[in-house]
């Protein structure tokens, strides 16, 4: 591995000169070239999609309590479900305008 990839990964040398990944010379807690923070991040990035998905979906297994709650008919509580979801696919095509 070459020294550009051993800097970007982080990763310190021993006097050997081999990577060491385990025992790191403390530097500083939000240091983001250690591997425990780089773990930490993956781990909330990878959890995202989960919590994403799981609040996206909450409203269709709540379905039935809230059209007994509500006193709704079926295409009300879809004309809310639709109201709650258009306006993810109207800022996506924003952000991604933005982004280009």
């Amino acid at each position: 591995m070459d020294s550009e990839s051993e800097r970007l990964l982080g990763l310190p040398r021993t006097d050997k000169g081999q990577q060491n990944w385990f025992l790191r010379e403390f530097t500083h807690p939000t240091d983001p070239t250690t591997l425990l923070h780089r773990l930490f991040i993956l781990f909330f990035i990878c959890t995202l999609s989960f919590g994403s998905y799981f609040c996206f979906d909450t409203p269709a297994a709540l379905e039935d309590p809230m059209l007994k709650t509500l006193s709704i008919d079926k295409t009300r509580y879809e004309l809310l479900y639709s109201l709650y979801s258009w306006p993810n696919v109207i800022l996506s095509v924003i952000g991604g305008y933005l982004l280009d």
